[in-house]
This record gives C-alpha cells, structure tokens and sequence, in this order.
C-alpha cells in the first residue's frame, strides 16, 4: 500500500506548511505491514477518537494535562501522523511536523518544531524567558536551541510517550502568543509568520 507523503528539505510537513519557501516535494514510500504495526494500528486510531480539530482559541484556553505515565489517561498513545497534520492549522504556519526515528525500525518520533529569528540577544532571551514561565504554568516543556545568538529553535513533543499529544498542540498555540520582535530580514524572508508579531 503507498502511502503520500509531502516533504521539504527532508522534512515532513503539511501541504499548507511553508508554501512560500520554495516548491514542495512528494515523496512516496511504501508502508510496511507487520505484526508491530498491526498491534499499534487500533490504539492509536482510538487515541484521538474524541477529538476534533481543534481551534487556536480553544487550544490557548486549554490547560496541559498529565498523560498516561504521568497519571492521566492510561490509554495515552502518540498520535498518527495523520492526526497531528489536521491540527496543525490551528498554529501559526512556521510551525513544521517533524520526525525522528525510534528505537524500532517501523518507529517514528513525531514532533513540532518552529525555527526564527529574532531582532538581537536580549530580545531572544526576553521570548525564551516569557516562553519558560509558560512551560512552568503548563507543566509541559519545550526543547530550546539558540544558536547565533538570536536563532531560535523550539521543539514540542510529550517525552514520555515519546510523541505528540493535545497538550503539545495546547503548548505551541500558548507559546504562539508570546510577544517577539523578529529580525526584519526574517520577516521579509518568511511573510505567513503570524505568532507574537510586534513592532521592532
């Protein structure tokens, strides 16, 4: 059975996701079928069985729960890559969904990842630390890189299922209105860019 894929530099993403960087790849990969596979295939069709796709507004007004090892919902399981692609509107579009291999062959880790750049230093720091008293409130964190004093990377996943779960989606949406004065160049460079704008 093959299964679409759309990819852009390597990474997987949605189709809506950086339209304007340049021309979207599809790759096709034929996806195994086996005994991992098919005990996995009902858990997870059932892990977002009571959602729907939610809204900013709504993710922003929603609290990060405990998940399954953390005394949640013992039925906790990732979410397929299909389901996280149908939420992925409700973040600003500079958010990519991304994945990494797990410990089993047929394993992937899926994440979100949104990369930017901001004026200076000090105004890199001011979102990392606005950003952390966020993933304190929530009980959630983020991964943060910055590289070249102001590029910033942050990478959203539930580390102990080792995948993406509402409160990931519910901690982007937050961390999407956290106030950033981004580089010009960047702005110029990547226009959908609509989380935290203010004027420099």
């Amino acid at each position: 059975m093959l299964s679409a894929r759309i990819a852009y530099c390597g990474i997987y993403c949605s189709p809506y996701c950086r339209p304007h960087l340049g021309k979207l790849l599809v790759a096709y990969t034929c996806a195994p079928v086996g005994s991992f596979l098919a005990a996995t295939h009902h858990k997870k069709l059932s892990a977002m069985a009571d959602s729907s796709k939610w809204t900013k507004q709504e993710l922003r007004a929603s609290k990060c729960g405990p998940c399954a090892r953390c005394g949640g919902n013992a039925g906790d399981v990732p979410m397929t890559r299909e389901q996280a692609l149908e939420q992925m509107p409700s973040l600003c579009a500079s958010w990519a969904l991304v994945s990494q291999p797990g410990d089993n062959a047929e394993e992937q880790i899926l994440k979100i990842e949104r990369s930017f750049v901001t004026k200076n230093f000090v105004t890199a720091m001011d979102f990392l630390n606005k950003a952390a008293v966020i993933a304190e409130e929530e009980g959630h964190h983020p991964d943060f890189h910055l590289t070249n004093y102001r590029d910033i990377k942050v990478v959203v996943y539930t580390h102990t299922i080792l995948g993406l779960h509402k409160n990931d989606f519910v901690l982007a949406a937050k961390l999407d209105a956290v106030p950033i004065v981004y580089s010009p160049k960047f702005l110029k460079d990547f226009p959908l860019t609509s989380a935290g704008i203010v004027e420099p």
